[in-house]
C-alpha cells in the first residue's frame, strides 16, 4: 500500500492517469452519491483533501 499525502497533486504527479481518474470519479458516485461532472475530473482530483472537499460539499444526507 502506498502512503499518499492529502494535499498531493494526484493527476499532475502521475499517481492517477486519465483512466484512473474516471474510474475514482465513477466510484465516488456509487459510494456517496456524488456526480463528477467529466469537464472537472481534473479539478476535483487535483488531491485527496480536494476530493474530499467536494465530496462533503455535494453529498446529500
Amino acid at each position: 500500500m502506498t502512503h499518499v499525502d492529502t494535499d498531493a497533486q494526484l493527476i499532475d504527479s502521475g499517481l492517477v492517469d486519465s483512466l484512473s481518474a474516471v474510474d475514482v470519479a465513477l466510484a465516488v458516485e456509487r459510494e456517496f452519491g456524488v456526480k463528477i461532472p467529466p469537464s472537472e475530473i481534473d479539478v476535483h482530483l487535483q488531491s485527496v483533501h480536494t476530493l474530499a472537499d467536494y465530496i462533503a460539499a455535494n453529498r446529500k444526507v
